[in-house]
């Protein structure tokens, strides 16, 4: 088993469980697992459980559909047609984050870009001038 499909795994047995997805819930289950693995993992399996709500259906019940009572139905409408406008928001607020989270880590790109270049920067000055350092 490939170790992104194996942390996915470990990403439902441990949200079935009702624990709290995190690097560091992860890391304690998995006992090993690199930061940048288990934050792919992490990434993948929240953007599949975004998909999964926001494609996910109400269906009604035999047992209440067997009611046969149009107030029932009514009610059912209604409740369907919000869950459809709360898996919506979901949709929307999923590729909000993605979207924030990409540009998080192109800005930290970025940081740490400019970061590097004045390292280097540092560097050939001390090399310049031994007596700096």
């Amino acid at each position: 088993m490939a170790v992104q499909d194996e942390l996915l795994a470990l990403c439902t047995e441990l949200h079935a469980s009702g624990i709290k997805l995190s690097y560091d819930t992860i890391l304690k289950a998995r006992g090993r697992g690199s930061r940048r693995d288990i934050a792919a993992a992490l990434r993948e399996w929240y953007r599949r459980r975004a998909r999964e709500i926001a494609s996910s259906s109400l269906a009604m019940p035999d047992h209440i559909s067997a009611m046969g009572n149009d107030l029932v139905r009514q009610l059912w409408s209604a409740m369907e047609g919000e869950f459809a406008e709360l898996r919506r928001e979901v949709a929307l607020e999923a590729d909000l984050l993605k979207d924030h989270a990409e540009e998080e880590i192109e800005h930290l790109h970025q940081i740490i870009g400019e970061q590097h270049e004045e390292i280097q920067r540092l560097k050939n000055e001390v090399e310049r001038n031994p007596d700096i350092g």
